[in-house]
């Protein structure tokens, strides 16, 4: 979706649901994003467009250890202002607005970096003691 900065009112209200896999590509971790809900106010002053938005969204992605999917609920809000003045930009104010793509920056940021499907195995287990098998030859007896 792109938001044209010349037709914004003064104050904009956002409710879309946005469709996000064209940027799949781009990460290595993400399968599928489904349901994008973004909520939100558009603010518009003489030269700063600032976006307060509330995002939902369920979120697969690869687990660490199998790939297998994993899938998790994902919600955050954000503020995001677009200006020309460099001291309070987050991005440089343009004509348009992709609201797509920086929708999709944001969900990098906040998505969990590492998930783990339920029947991924932990080669540490660190209550045992034991440590990785691939170590146990290097163990030093201190008996």
């Amino acid at each position: 979706m792109k938001l044209i900065v010349k037709e914004l009112e003064k104050l904009t209200s956002i409710e879309e649901t946005l469709n996000l896999n064209s940027f799949l590509n781009e990460s290595v971790d993400l399968i599928e994003l489904k349901d994008v809900l973004v909520r939100g106010k558009i603010l518009k002053s003489f030269e700063e467009v600032k976006l307060n938005l509330a995002v939902n969204l369920t979120v697969i992605q690869k687990c660490a250890r199998t790939l297998l999917p994993v899938t998790y609920p994902l919600e955050f809000e954000t503020e995001i202002i677009y200006s020309k003045d460099d001291k309070t930009y987050d991005y440089y104010l343009s004509d348009t607005i992709d609201l797509d793509q920086i929708i999709f920056a944001e969900i990098l940021l906040e998505k969990e970096p590492f998930v783990y499907h339920e029947s991924a195995k932990d080669y540490i287990d660190e209550s045992e003691g034991s440590g990785h098998p691939a170590f146990q030859a290097l163990k030093i007896d201190t008996k």
